[in-house]
Order: C-alpha cells, then sequence, then structure tokens
C-alpha cells in the first residue's frame, strides 16, 4: 500500500513507451492555458507566480473498520505538512471523516475544516464541496491544493 499525493508520481516505476504520461506539474505544460496565453483562460487553469499556502485534502472514514486505511491518510497529511513546513508559509489541512480528523488533531496539525458524519453524498453535496474548494483557492487563501488519494 503506498500514499500517493495527487500530482506527485514515483521516479523510476518502470513506465515505458505509452505509458509515460504526464501527470501532476508536467501536465500544465499540456494545458492551453499558460502565463503567456492566459487571457480568456479560467484562473483556475493559469498557474500562480509563488506558492506559499498549501491545502490538502484528506478523504478518509467516520468508523474505524477500515483497517490501517485512516491511519495512513492521517500519516500521509502528517508527513506532508512536516517535511514541507519550511517550504510553505501555511499548510492547512481540508478532512473528510472522524477518524482522519481525530488523528491529525491528536498530531496538531492545521484542520482548517472537517466534515464528518455525512449521511448521503449526492451531486447537491458534491457541488457544494467542490464551490467552497474553488473558493478557498480563488480568494487567494491557498495558492496551491493537493488531493491526498490511496493508491495500492
Amino acid at each position: 500500500m503506498k500514499m500517493v499525493f495527487r500530482g506527485e508520481t514515483e521516479k523510476g516505476a518502470g513506465r515505458t513507451g505509452k505509458d509515460k504520461r504526464l501527470r501532476g506539474e508536467d501536465r500544465r505544460a499540456e494545458l492551453p492555458c499558460s502565463k503567456k496565453h492566459a487571457r480568456g483562460c479560467s484562473s483556475l487553469l493559469v498557474p500562480r507566480d509563488e506558492i506559499k499556502k498549501v491545502l490538502i485534502v484528506s478523504i478518509g472514514s467516520d468508523r474505524g473498520l477500515c483497517g490501517g486505511f485512516n491511519s495512513n491518510i492521517g500519516l500521509a497529511a502528517q508527513n506532508f505538512v512536516l517535511q514541507n513546513s519550511h517550504n510553505y508559509e501555511h499548510i492547512g489541512v481540508f478532512v473528510f471523516g472522524r477518524k482522519v480528523k481525530d488523528y491529525l488533531v491528536r498530531r496538531k496539525v492545521d484542520v482548517i475544516k472537517d466534515l464528518t458524519d455525512v449521511k448521503k453524498i449526492d451531486q447537491a453535496f458534491v457541488d457544494m464541496m467542490a464551490n467552497e474548494l474553488m473558493g478557498l483557492y480563488l480568494n487567494g487563501e491557498y495558492d496551491k491544493i493537493y488531493n491526498l488519494i490511496h493508491a495500492l
């Protein structure tokens, strides 16, 4: 089991030929919006000049019947904060799930918002969360948002 942040890849993972696809940071070269051609593009697609504030979106569960899943998500978020705290002015964590929230709060990680006891995930909930995350980025509260995913 390996924790991967969206936008990061393993180096030397043995990808060859077609499998060598651009990911994360390298994908910016594929986007039609770059700093030179920013006019007419969504501000979500134009990269920021300087990245000072980073947000991590950690998705876990409310119940503990997931083996080490919640602990691994919390540990990956905590390790990212510890390893990168000198690179950024502020690193915040947006948490889904009680177990990951409890893990991070016990370890004094800055949890800016947590969503627990979510009974139903429907389109309205997804739209609300997407709008909230986009708002944090567009308002300049955070310069970059990482989505913490669980990769096997």
